[in-house]
């Protein structure tokens, strides 16, 4: 549910990816333009065209609480993507919601986002269900040029290998398995898959994936003092850290 970036035509959808089911965009909303407006998707169909943009956060948080519920009421274990298409640009907002923060525009639509994930977990714990799942929150990317100044304390914005860029906020949270207030070091976002397929009773190593199981990192164990972490620029590689240390080639 929300943000496809992965290819705006049929082919390329989550429905051929494995997912079930889909309520979302294509799309980032300025990268295409649309003679009838952006299309909002369900499953492989146009649902709705022109989408609200204002209302995309609102929309995403309702389908991904009426998919926990049904989920719980068949009685199936569930795996929920929910990509919000915000704070990318260009930025929208609800009405409750613009004007509230002290951080203009993108503030509003990452208070909105608050209350998504509010909305959600709120919505695990009335079911009974948020000891015994696990829950992820985190990004792709440091912050856009576009919007802001940077990502202080870190170094540099989106699209460079420096910290500001890469380091993103990265939450996991299950009561009855992790122990809360553990610091842990850095993962790549294509560890999760693996490390929830192995969770889930997967076998990781059957398929070609990227990233690995991390979740020795994750429960607060760390990596080796002489481990590498490589960082790309699309094919090559840009930077490496060890430890304390990293290496950039400027």
């Amino acid at each position: 549910i929300g943000k496809w970036h992965l290819g705006d035509s049929e082919k390329f959808f989550p429905m051929k990816h494995g997912f079930d089911y889909w309520w979302g965009l294509a799309n980032n909303p300025y990268h295409r333009a649309y003679d009838k407006g952006l299309p909002m998707y369900e499953n492989n169909t146009i649902a709705i065209q022109p989408v609200d943009l204002a209302r995309l956060t609102r929309s995403y948080t309702e389908k991904a609480i009426g998919f926990i519920e049904q989920s719980v009421a068949a009685d199936k274990p569930f795996f929920l993507y929910l990509p919000h298409t915000y704070p990318h640009g260009p930025l929208h907002c609800s009405p409750e919601f613009c004007g509230t923060s002290a951080g203009g525009l993108i503030g509003d639509a990452i208070e909105e986002i608050d209350w998504s994930t509010g909305q959600i977990l709120a919505k695990l714990k009335e079911l009974g269900i948020d000891s015994n799942t696990l829950v992820i929150f985190t990004s792709d990317n440091g912050p856009s040029p576009r919007q802001s100044d940077g990502a202080y304390p870190l170094r540099n914005v989106k699209a460079s290998v420096y910290e500001g860029g890469i380091r993103v906020p990265a939450f996991a949270n299950w009561p009855r398995v992790l122990k809360p207030g553990v610091v842990n070091d850095p993962i790549h976002i294509v560890d999760w898959l693996p490390t929830i397929l192995q969770r889930a009773g997967g076998d990781p190593d059957a398929l070609q994936l990227d990233g690995e199981d991390v979740w020795a990192v994750i429960q607060g164990q760390g990596r080796k003092n002489d481990e590498s972490v490589f960082y790309w620029r699309t094919t090559k590689a840009a930077a490496v850290r060890q430890g304390n240390w990293k290496l950039i080639e400027t």
